[in-house]
């Protein structure tokens, strides 16, 4: 498995390290056990090279994306890697061709490939990977697609 995700998050908990070892991520050894966060220990969730442990803020790594509180943006870049589209965000977009039913809409794709999850068996031609840019600007900004961005 080749995890690409590099992101951290102000939180640790059991929900987010099952949903870690849900996407195939393992306990780095090394790392420390699970601690509440507090005031005074500010314990973050770190994924980095196919595995997540426990830092303080200051530990995270340059290159690490600090996606604070945002579990969205966190589980989006966690879930990364270059062997499978499970778990992985996709973007369908037929407007380039249909000009009677345009759409453009986000997805997590549910199978090992994303031939696979589609429900019509070319419609994964008008699917692309989400890629880390885009999952940043989607789930801090809101819409990034620069048409929308343009009407606006």
């Amino acid at each position: 498995m080749a995890f690409l995700g590099k992101c951290a998050i102000h939180a640790s908990n059991p929900r987010i390290w099952r949903k870690l070892i849900n996407f195939g991520l393992h306990l780095n050894p090394c790392g420390t056990t699970m601690i509440a966060r507090s005031k005074k220990n500010h314990i973050c969730t770190v994924v980095q090279n196919g595995s997540f442990f426990n830092a303080t803020e200051d530990e995270i790594s340059e290159g690490v994306h600090d996606c604070e509180d945002n579990d969205e943006l966190f589980f989006a870049l966690a879930a990364l890697r270059d062997d499978s589209d499970i778990h992985q965000w996709f973007i369908y977009d037929n407007r380039h061709w249909n000009d009677e039913d345009p759409q453009r809409f986000w997805f997590i794709c549910k199978r090992e490939s994303i031939e696979d999850d589609m429900c019509y068996d070319a419609m994964y031609a008008d699917c692309e990977k989400a890629t880390e840019a885009e999952l940043k600007v989607h789930f801090n900004d809101g819409d990034d697609d620069p048409v929308i961005k343009n009407l606006q």
